[in-house]
């Protein structure tokens, strides 16, 4: 007998606490029970009030058939140990294609981000007139981080 009504002591302990605690977050002094559902995530809806950036398409280059023979320039922004990563890309390259002509980073400007579509850059520029004089076919800009 004393063992029931410990149990029962128990659980009117735990149901008193789940009422209090309900009354307190339901502003109430009084708990319904409810039956058991299923707890759904609420939905968000975000608006984006500047609109979606459109940028017009551009022709790319077609893809190289092979970089055999060809002039590959490394450029930089000097982020993400490059001065690491670009020796081992340029030893890869030149071990599967013996031919193969590397300008290094030092050797070109520094790349920059890209100015604003329309505007002229200094830098930009520069970019564009080495790549041309030193006859690059191939590009890698960076190379992670």
């Amino acid at each position: 007998m004393k063992r029931q009504n410990r149990f029962e002591r128990r659980q009117m302990l735990k149901l008193s606490g789940a009422a209090a605690a309900g009354s307190i977050l339901t502003g109430s002094d009084r708990v319904a029970a409810r039956p058991a559902t299923k707890e759904v995530s609420p939905v968000y809806r975000v608006v984006r009030p500047t609109g979606d950036v459109v940028h017009p398409m551009i022709t790319q280059a077609p893809r190289l058939d092979t970089l055999e023979g060809k002039t590959i320039c490394l450029t930089s922004n000097q982020g993400f140990k490059s001065h690491v990563t670009f020796p081992v890309i340029e030893k890869l390259l030149r071990q599967k294609y013996p031919n193969l002509k590397i300008i290094p980073p030092e050797e070109m400007p520094r790349a920059v981000k890209p100015p604003a579509e329309g505007a002229k850059d200094p830098a930009t520029e520069a970019m564009t007139a080495a790549l041309r004089q030193k006859g690059c076919q191939a590009v890698i800009s960076g190379n992670g981080g």
